[in-house]
């Protein structure tokens, strides 16, 4: 069941993931785990009072956990309880300098707080651990994009093209890079590429259909 769930997963079907991850724990309800899963697919579907929930579940069993502590941070970062995934974040990082995830944290409240530069910066932290990290690639090239730094921007998202070419998110988040751009002829073939992965990637039919129309 637990595998299942990881496909539907994988396919962003959150909801039927979901489903196989509540037999899992009600089976065996000290799977940590399979509570994580589950907050993980309650965040992606913006439903972050159940994610908490779930988090707080997994916290019974591995308290300690940096993994868990990240996504309870980014939780809050999306319930607009800042001041208590800076602690989260900043608590982390001094026990392990080296936590991407919670680099990522605290980008997002920079980035919740309209500091580009800020958020910048935190990325270019990542990176700077691990230098083929596809987020910090990602997120690098959005947040040039968004500042006006087409350059920078294509740089970092040939980057992550090039580490990531069989990805679909890549190729997604690719099409909106270049759609900021201007250059909708790139965004549309990124599009079609997204599809090409990962038929079932619905975000990419919805960006072909904003770029065609």
């Amino acid at each position: 069941k637990y595998n299942q769930g990881l496909e539907f997963q994988q396919d962003e079907n959150f909801y039927a993931a979901s489903q196989y991850y509540l037999e899992v724990v009600k089976d065996n309800p000290a799977f940590t785990e399979a509570w994580y899963k589950l907050a993980e697919c309650s965040y992606k579907l913006g439903e972050f009072d159940l994610a908490l929930q779930y988090l707080e579940n997994a916290e019974k069993y591995e308290r300690n956990n940096t993994k868990i502590q990240n996504l309870k941070g980014m939780v809050y970062v999306s319930l607009g309880q800042i001041e208590e995934a800076q602690k989260i974040f900043n608590d982390i990082l001094k026990k392990a300098p080296n936590d991407i995830d919670a680099h990522f944290g605290l980008a997002e409240i920079e980035l919740y707080e309209g500091r580009f530069s800020g958020a910048e910066d935190e990325y270019m932290e990542a990176l700077r651990r691990q230098n083929t990290n596809r987020k910090a690639l990602l997120s690098l090239a959005l947040v040039y994009a968004e500042r006006g730094n087409f350059n920078q921007a294509n740089a970092n998202l040939r980057q992550a093209l090039s580490y990531y070419s069989g990805e679909a998110e890549v190729h997604y988040l690719a099409s909106i890079i270049y759609s900021i751009e201007g250059d909708y002829i790139t965004a549309e073939k990124q599009a079609r590429i997204a599809v090409e992965v990962n038929s079932n990637y619905d975000k990419a039919y919805d960006m072909l259909s904003t770029v065609l129309y």
